[in-house]
């Protein structure tokens, strides 16, 4: 018999009929099968079919039918590449995890402080970062009741604390010869945005005065006025330049890999192992902070937002007796009105 050689069919016999033919799939209600052989054979064909299309499809409210919502969202859609390379693999590695089960019962508060502390230090607030959002997207389809992955406090997940000292400056570029990693160096040290960005800078957006551009990262329009320093160095390199970009080699842009291998050699060689270039960012803030720049005067100029520029503030300004004589001065200049 042709129904012998189906899949998810069986027979049920009974006095009344010998061969009465069921069609049985785990996880389906059981259906009979009438007719002819040919029309139940096109039964079973259709009811599998379906079942199979049911297979493929994702399970709303399960945690891989949140991820695949969240993939199809705006913010996700507007990372750039680089975020979406990290942000993938906590996504595969979620879904690998947990795919199939309800989210509203999978993804509890300790399974977020597990899967975070998966990873090393350096990755664990990305992967937190990745959480929170996916709990956002389940919190608008009603799939959970509560985001817990919303400040687990990881420990050991903070933000990252070095900057570079006067004598850690000078010490680089003391052990630095190369005239293209002086100049990025020189870019990062004062015009206070991120290295990619930095490296990406043409001369187009150099007017003389100030650098405009537009942040790959945030997206932010920023137009930052020209340190004398770096108006100095970026008037002397455009004498020679060879490329459209600031930073080149030759006539070809600086990528970020081999910027990255020359920076790491000269603070090696300046015994600099923990500083990095991102670093220079950081540390250009509190240089403007303690020449008596606002917080809202050095956002402007990095593309922070306030909460994180005062963050920054807090955490590296120091309070020593020479700050704590520069407020006295001023309130002795301050007139009091009579």
């Amino acid at each position: 018999m042709v129904e012998e050689r189906l899949k998810y069919v069986t027979a049920r016999p009974s006095l009344a009929n010998p061969k009465r033919w069921y069609w049985q799939r785990p996880g389906h209600a059981l259906v009979r099968l009438h007719g002819t052989a040919a029309q139940r054979l096109a039964a079973v064909e259709a009811l599998n079919a379906r079942a199979d299309g049911e297979a493929g499809a994702l399970r709303r409210g399960t945690v891989a039918w949140v991820i695949a919502e969240y993939k199809e969202s705006d913010d996700y859609k507007a990372l750039k590449k680089g975020t979406l390379k990290y942000y993938n693999r906590f996504l595969d590695d979620l879904e690998a995890l947990f795919g199939p089960l309800p989210f509203r019962t999978a993804m509890t508060r300790r399974v977020c402080v597990d899967f975070v502390r998966g990873y090393k230090k350096g990755m664990q607030r990305q992967s937190g970062a990745v959480l929170v959002n996916i709990f956002n997207v389940a919190l608008y389809h009603q799939c959970a009741d509560v985001n817990h992955a919303h400040k687990l406090k990881i420990k050991g997940g903070k933000r990252r604390e070095q900057s570079f000292s006067e004598a850690d400056i000078q010490a680089w570029l003391g052990h630095c010869d190369d005239l293209a990693m002086r100049l990025a160096f020189t870019i990062l040290r004062y015009a206070v945005q991120r290295p990619n960005d930095s490296l990406l800078m043409t001369w187009a957006q150099y007017n003389g005065d100030t650098i405009s551009l537009k942040q790959e990262k945030t997206g932010k329009l920023v137009e930052v006025p020209c340190h004398v320093e770096l108006r100095a160095a970026l008037d002397h390199a455009k004498k020679t330049a060879k490329s459209i970009y600031i930073v080149s080699d030759s006539y070809k842009k600086l990528s970020y890999g081999r910027f990255g291998v020359r920076f790491r050699r000269s603070a090696n060689a300046a015994g600099l192992p923990k500083h990095q270039a991102r670093d220079l960012r950081r540390t250009a803030a509190v240089r403007m902070a303690e020449a008596g720049a606002t917080v809202i005067e050095i956002a402007a100029i990095a593309g922070w937002s306030i909460e994180y520029t005062t963050m920054i503030l807090e955490t590296y300004i120091p309070r020593n007796v020479e700050m704590a004589r520069g407020a006295i001065a001023k309130w002795e200049q301050k007139k009091p009105k009579v």
